[in-house]
């Protein structure tokens, strides 16, 4: 075993080092700062860099890190605050993406903002490259993926939902959902008001069982009413019938909502490939994005 001079092992002479300075950490109360440091970050890359922050004790090191500092600063007062917020992290979903998965409306919105807070971070370090030359380097290299942002943005609407313009079948297809559906409920409120409904019905409602359009018949009535059953209630004296009458207009109704599931599972696998196709890219301006947020 390999002596130090004062007869410790190597081993242990080097741990002592690493204990010492977990003491000194601990001591300086080191992980709240790094937590309120993490706390004003705003980008999401930036607050996992804050909360991964160690000491270093190299020189040039420190001396690139306190250029950088006040870089950041001289690019602060030539241009104001700088939003880069996005606190959503996207890496998993980027990944995925990469994989050939399908991403959430909600994922690729999240996307989108991402690449939105990318922009804004190069256009701004750039406004300032002659005051923060060491921000507008790291800015430049930002790749430019405004054309994806772009696509998301006019496919995808506020609430991840896929929008009717995303596709010209997409809007044909939801304009013949609707009106399908309006057959159907117009046939069953007919039925709901005729005769038979009024004396069968135990009230006179439309109801939902499996995706299938029914009213709710009084059990005792079940041979006064031709039609399917889909559904009994706890007690049994309610019966949930979808009348003959409407069977052939729900299944037209059921079958036009199918196509339209598939034209958006179409749209988001297509713009989920978009995303996989530069999923590099993204990786690379998440970085270099945390990176200008962490010195600012």
């Amino acid at each position: 075993m390999d002596e130090t001079r004062n007869g410790q092992s190597t081993e242990e002479s080097e741990a002592e080092p690493q204990g010492l300075q977990g003491r000194v950490l601990r001591l300086m109360d080191f992980d709240t700062i790094r937590e309120q440091l993490a706390n004003n970050a705003t980008f999401f890359g930036a607050r996992q860099m804050a909360l991964n922050l160690m000491p270093t004790f190299d020189e040039r090191e420190v001396q690139e890190l306190q250029d950088e500092t006040a870089d950041a600063s001289q690019m602060l007062d030539e241009i104001g605050d700088v939003s880069l917020e996005a606190s959503v992290d996207t890496s998993e979903s980027v990944a995925r993406a990469a994989l050939g998965g399908i991403l959430t409306g909600i994922d690729l919105l999240a996307v989108a903002d991402s690449l939105e807070v990318h922009r804004r971070a190069r256009n701004a370090a750039l406004r300032a490259k002659n005051q923060a030359p060491l921000m507008a380097d790291i800015a430049q290299v930002i790749p430019d993926l405004q054309e994806l942002q772009r696509q998301v943005r006019s496919k995808i609407g506020r609430r991840g939902d896929v929008v009717d313009d995303a596709t010209p079948t997409l809007r044909v297809l939801r304009n013949q959902v609707r009106h399908a559906h309006e057959a159907v409920t117009e046939a069953l409120n007919n039925f709901i008001q005729s005769t038979t409904g009024r004396n069968t019905l135990q009230d006179s409602i439309i109801s939902v069982r499996g995706d299938r359009l029914v009213v709710p018949v009084k059990a005792e009535m079940r041979h006064r009413v031709s039609g399917i059953v889909h559904d009994a209630s706890n007690t049994g004296a309610t019966l949930f019938i979808e009348p003959m009458a409407t069977v052939e207009l729900c299944n037209n109704w059921r079958e036009l909502v199918l196509e339209e599931d598939r034209e958006v599972l179409r749209v988001l696998r297509d713009l989920s490939s978009l995303v996989g196709v530069v999923a590099d890219d993204i990786q690379l301006a998440n970085d270099l994005t945390a990176r200008l947020d962490f010195a600012l």
